[in-house]
């Protein structure tokens, strides 16, 4: 699975350090949004990466996105995170409308970094150029 993010959004890159944190058994793999990797990746999709919001997941054959990436992903995390999956029975507009709220203020929601955080020797083979 592939976690296709916004890779110059320090609220999106904090989202990924909190899943390589709780991705205990490394099913995740990530790809910038302007990276190659994930224009290689979304096109099957006719998905152009300037067309995503800031977070997508693609799982095999599938590509999910707004609040159903974000609880797909959630589902796929240790304990107690996952339980956060259960959102899922909320209907997907609410959900989807709680999601761009955020997507659309995500700048601001985040910290201020002067610098991005670095990719660690241990975590460099998820990440996807």
């Amino acid at each position: 699975m592939v976690i296709v993010f916004d890779g110059e959004c320090h609220f999106c890159s904090a989202w990924v350090r909190f899943v390589l944190r709780n991705d205990p058994n490394g099913r995740f793999r990530y790809a910038p949004r302007l990276s190659d990797a994930a224009r290689r990746l979304l096109a099957p999709f006719g998905v152009t990466p300037d067309a995503l919001g800031s977070i997508a997941l693609i799982d095999g054959s599938t590509l999910v996105t707004r609040s159903d990436a974000v609880l797909r992903i959630f589902a796929r995390l240790a304990f107690p995170w996952r339980l956060v999956s259960w959102l899922v029975v909320i209907p997907r507009p609410p959900r989807d409308v709680a999601y761009a709220w955020v997507a659309r203020n995500r700048h601001r929601l985040s910290w201020r970094r002067t610098r991005c955080r670095l990719v660690g020797p241990d975590e460099s083979d998820r990440f996807l150029r």
